[in-house]
């Protein structure tokens, strides 16, 4: 049990998970911000899934994920 490094309550453990994690919430965000300001959702290959209000919609879902993943992380850990 010697190996388990107690850490103090309210520190973050930054391992291997932590910065994946804060990668794919970063992305999300960008994507979300993206496509919400052009108003455009592609896929890979750039074939046009929907315009409008609903890419809207869409930007502001994947947006507010991202920020919920890097709240999650940064203040709830």
């Amino acid at each position: 049990m010697n190996n388990f490094k107690k850490f103090r309550e309210g520190t973050i453990r930054r391992n291997h998970n932590f910065y994946g994690e804060a990668f794919l919430g970063i992305l999300f965000l960008l994507f979300g911000t993206y496509t919400a300001v052009t108003e455009r959702f592609t896929n890979r290959e750039g074939t046009l899934i929907c315009k409008g209000n609903p890419a809207i919609f869409l930007g502001a879902l994947f947006a507010s994920f991202g920020l919920y993943i890097i709240y999650y992380l940064f203040f709830k850990a």
